[in-house]
């Protein structure tokens, strides 16, 4: 299955990050790849409980288990939090048995207003789908200063940065 699911690593309404992950699942499209692009917004989170962690229905624990079991493959768009990755997306992960992320294989992109575009959150994201024993895509993408790459309707519109992730696209298709 040719399929690459694009995740919106926040809860966060017309984020940047937003706009980052809708032109990367674009382009994807354009390269003739199934794609879902998934917000974390859509989660049930009115139904997270001490249930999440038990076996047993609850609606963000299903949620969160079909997400990563329909995504043979996935690209995690995921902003700078205090020089982390969200802890929302930490609960995505921690609400699912870790045996379902095994050989997945998932890239990574780090969206940042400051210059460094989340290198440190996306490095410790990795780290954590590494121990979940996911394939980790070795070139990892930080977007810096994403306030100067969007014009007034938040679309990505810098040459350069479409360019890269154009190719990163392109590479992980192949991984």
């Amino acid at each position: 299955m040719n399929k690459i699911n694009v995740l919106v690593g926040t809860n966060r309404e017309n984020s940047y990050t937003l706009s980052v992950a809708r032109f990367y699942h674009q382009t994807l499209q354009e390269l003739g790849i199934e794609s879902d692009l998934i917000g974390i917004e859509d989660i049930p989170f009115h139904s997270i409980s001490d249930l999440l962690y038990k076996k047993g229905t609850n609606p963000f624990r299903e949620y969160a288990h079909q997400l990563f079991v329909n995504s043979p493959k996935l690209v995690i768009v995921s902003p700078e939090y205090n020089g982390s990755y969200p802890g929302v997306l930490k609960l995505l992960l921690d609400a699912c048995e870790p045996p379902i992320f095994k050989g997945k294989k998932i890239g990574l992109i780090g969206v940042a207003s400051g210059r460094a575009g989340n290198l440190r959150g996306i490095d410790q994201l990795a780290s954590v789908l590494n121990y979940l024993k996911m394939e980790v895509y070795s070139q990892k993408i930080p977007i810096s200063g994403i306030q100067n790459l969007v014009d007034e309707h938040r679309n990505l519109v810098d040459n350069y940065t479409q360019l890269v992730l154009k190719n990163h696209a392109q590479e992980l298709i192949i991984f």
